[in-house]
Formats: structure tokens, sequence, C-alpha cells
């Protein structure tokens, strides 16, 4: 809580507009990206020093490999992960999307929420990422 709560108070004090406004968008992406992912370390670490372990693995410092954060993932998703990546660095944000959709946003996004829910249903059992804590 204290973590979102710093960001906010930051974000208030400086008129709703965060401090890296002037940079150009994808930079924006990005910072906003590694705030949200530093947000997810610290509710998922036990204590300061898992801060560490994790955040080490997560930039390759230890490899990651070898230890509870080995990334293990098949060519689908590591496909995935790279489209999806690339959509949302290359895209339009996605108000302007809602605004007009095109007749691809129109279709393809109920396709491809139907190819994920698919996916789900036919994988083997994972639990719900909350019932990990």
């Amino acid at each position: 809580g204290t973590y979102q709560g710093v960001w906010l108070v930051m974000e208030r004090a400086l008129g709703k507009r965060s401090f890296y406004a002037a940079l150009p968008a994808p930079f924006q992406i990005f910072l906003t990206f590694v705030i949200t992912m530093g947000g997810w370390v610290l509710f998922k670490s036990k204590d300061l020093p898992q801060v560490g372990t994790i955040v080490a693995a997560m930039s390759g410092a230890n490899g990651g490999f070898g230890s509870d954060y080995r990334i293990d993932a098949s060519r689908l998703a590591w496909t995935t992960l790279l489209l999806g990546t690339l959509v949302l660095f290359v895209r339009r944000p996605s108000q302007q999307l809602v605004i007009r959709p095109s007749l691809l946003v129109s279709f393809g996004v109920p396709i491809l929420f139907l190819i994920a829910v698919g996916h789900l249903l036919f994988q083997q059992y994972r639990p719900f990422l909350y019932f990990q804590f």
C-alpha cells in the first residue's frame, strides 16, 4: 500500500501529471511498466532480501536459472509475449482505439479473446495467482 501511496502522492503533487510526462510516449510507457513491475515484486516478496533476489533474476544478474524464479515457457508463450510487447509499444493508446475501432480491432480482439480462453481451457491446471501467496 505504501508503494502505491507514494506514487499517488507524487502524481497529485504534480497536478495529476507524472514526473516523466515530458518524455516521449515510448519512454513513458516503459517507465510505467517498470514502476508497475516494481510494485509486483514488492507484493510477491516476503522480505527485502527476496526483493533483491527477484530483481536480480529479472535483470539477468544471476540468470534466474536454478532458482525459484526460472522462466519455463513454451515457444507459443514467448511468441505471444513478443507480439504483445510489439503491440504495446507500436500501436496507438487503447483510449484512441476505443473511440474509433477499426475493422481489424472489431474482429481481431474477440478472436484473440476466444483463442486465449480456448488455451486456458485446454492447458494443464494452474492455480489462480492469489492462491500462490
